[in-house]
């Protein structure tokens, strides 16, 4: 991990570094934190840079973890960006915000956001849109000789070189870009390389973004989709602007849990849709929130989603549990609490997370998609399946159960947060919230065995 230190008092700063451990050394990293002194708290929060050098994010975001990325249709839930989108227009210098061996990746050429672009790999980041679509246009000395290893170090970090045919350790200068070296791998054989100073260029984005993968788990590969976590927990980062949704949506889905999701109803027509008793198994609650909008240039997206429900009361009715105010001042009661139903803390790996993964390909809303992507630098919004986010019947608006959910108004209440500041590595970050409610209508056609719904605001 690099050294960035900010703090006001030096000797906190050293007193706060770590020294890089033996075992992570042996795996081809040397970390470090960063440092910045929490003047609040009076100790010091570990950040790394940002790879375009902007540490208070002047030049802002395009993008971060979850966005919809697919122009047309609901498209494949893979195709759910996974990374952080820099504003980097072209000829941006690029920074390694980590230490660790230079490792360059074959892409996948089934991903159609990343085909021909290879992407470098420094330690828990992986950098993508530098020149030229084919291949990565970086620093020459930073390639070094075509069969030795690059390391990227800090200046002043302890670096081996040959004096004397024999090993000397001596600390990377801190004007020299690439020192010719050697390194000492786990088996104890002596192998050159080269050590690359992180106050260096590493190349040049291609513009308008430098796209960047942070991984919770350094040694994962490029593409281990369940090791990428959220960059902004870790970098310098802030931002004003809670999240907005402006679309609210149901769909309901086979007993079989099949493909067809059958639209119910959107919050802007008027009579719509039912759901079939018989055949649904409840109703998926789909939100479609933003934090991208092209005013905002923080753009962290959303990082979590809550709903829940209550029940508004007959002007004559007496209630068991807790009446609350509800719109127009008129009582309600909780039905289901609000609850938390996922959190984009890192991205979702669709075989062990199929909770996580927002905007299943088959919700398509008659007249246009529930997402909205044209591209990364203009207005973005991401349909989030809020109440059943992977296949789960039981997190589903259980409208099959006509004894908990009778006929009447029902408030939904769709909460979204975003990152407002971040406090370091492992340390939650500070978030902002934004309540969006619609009122749900629901009447019985007992006859056909059909529950038709109307939306509408508050």
């Amino acid at each position: 991990m690099n050294i960035r230190p900010i703090c006001a008092v030096r000797d906190l700063v050293r007193a706060c570094a770590r020294r890089a451990d033996s075992a992570q050394r042996d795996r081809g990293r040397i970390e470090f934190p960063i440092v910045l002194l929490a003047l609040a708290g009076g100790g010091c929060a570990n950040y790394y840079d940002w790879p375009v050098r902007a540490p208070h994010n002047p030049g802002g975001l395009y993008s971060n973890l979850g966005e919809k990325r697919s122009a047309t249709g609901d498209g494949p839930t893979w195709l759910n960006h996974g990374a952080t989108d820099f504003v980097a227009a072209r000829n941006t210098p690029v920074f390694s915000p980590d230490t660790g061996r230079v490792e360059f990746y074959n892409v996948d050429p089934g991903s159609p956001t990343n085909a021909g672009i290879p992407p470098l790999k420094i330690g828990r980041f992986a950098m993508l849109h530098f020149h030229d679509a084919t291949r990565l246009e970086v620093n020459p000395n930073l390639l070094g000789d075509p069969n030795a290893w690059t390391y990227v170090v800090n200046p002043g970090d302890p670096i081996w070189v040959v004096v004397n045919n024999r090993p000397e350790q001596r600390n990377m200068p801190r004007r020299q870009k690439v020192v010719p070296g050697v390194r000492q791998d786990t088996a104890g054989q002596w192998g050159k390389v080269f050590w690359f100073n992180r106050n260096f260029s590493i190349g040049e984005a291609d513009g308008p973004d430098l796209h960047t993968v942070y991984y919770t788990d350094a040694d994962a590969p490029y593409n281990r989709v369940g090791a990428i976590g959220n960059m902004l927990t870790v970098i310098e980062y802030k931002n004003p602007n809670p999240p907005e949704c402006v679309r609210f949506r149901l769909f309901a889905a086979e007993p079989t849990g099949g493909a067809n999701k059958d639209f119910i109803a959107d919050d802007d027509q008027s009579r719509q849709g039912g759901m079939q008793i018989a055949r649904h198994r409840g109703v998926d609650v789909v939100a479609t929130c933003s934090s991208f909008k092209r005013s905002n240039t923080n753009r962290a997206g959303i990082y979590k989603l809550a709903y829940g429900i209550h029940r508004i009361l007959r002007p004559d009715e007496q209630a068991a549990g807790q009446v609350v105010p509800g719109p127009g001042g008129r009582r309600m009661v909780e039905v289901d609490p609000e609850t938390v139903m996922w959190e984009y803390l890192r991205m979702p790996d669709r075989a062990t997370d199929p909770n996580l993964v927002a905007s299943p390909p088959t919700y398509v809303a008659p007249g246009g998609d529930t997402s909205l992507y044209g591209d990364v630098v203009g207005d973005k919004y991401t349909a989030y399946t809020v109440s059943n986010t992977g296949g789960d019947d039981a997190r589903k608006w259980a409208l099959d159960d006509l004894n908990r959910y009778p006929d009447a108004e029902y408030v939904v209440t769709v909460r979204a947060w975003n990152i407002a500041k971040s406090n370091g590595i492992g340390t939650a970050p500070d978030l902002a919230d934004s309540a969006f409610q619609r009122i749900v209508s629901i009447e019985t056609d007992v006859p056909n065995q059909v529950r038709l719904l109307w939306i509408r605001n508050p």
